[in-house]
């Protein structure tokens, strides 16, 4: 068994005014949200962090998170699944609500802008 639980991608998320929030993506754990600002080691550690629970894509790499300049909206890309999902970032709760509908098509990277209305997508396979 793999017990490498590294971080591979962490994406800060702009327009939450004086805020360090981050999207994350932990090798076998999956997509994470985290408040580095609320981080108090004594504290439980839902009070700043949480998993996103993504089951269809659980055995999926994430190879890129986008947002929104004004941090409302969060797009995240799983490859080895054929799925590009959106979210609603829910600043107060640190949580990511699973927008409709999610693009299914293959692809290795994409691009968006910052409206996140255009993507443009990259298939070398």
């Amino acid at each position: 068994m793999d017990y490498d639980y590294a971080i591979d991608i962490m994406y800060r998320i702009t327009g939450v005014l004086e805020e360090d929030l981050f999207a994350i993506h932990v090798k076998h754990s999956g997509l994470w949200i985290c408040n580095a600002d609320e981080y108090d080691a004594e504290d439980p550690p839902e009070k700043n962090r949480n998993r996103i629970e993504c089951i269809e894509y659980a055995n999926s790499t994430i190879n890129k998170i986008v947002a929104t300049p004004c941090g409302k909206f969060l797009c995240v890309g799983f490859p080895d699944a054929n799925k590009v999902c959106f979210f609603s970032i829910m600043r107060d709760e640190i949580n990511l609500m699973l927008l409709e509908p999610k693009i299914t098509v293959e692809f290795d990277t994409f691009e968006a802008d910052d409206s996140l209305g255009v993507l443009m997508f990259n298939n070398i396979k």
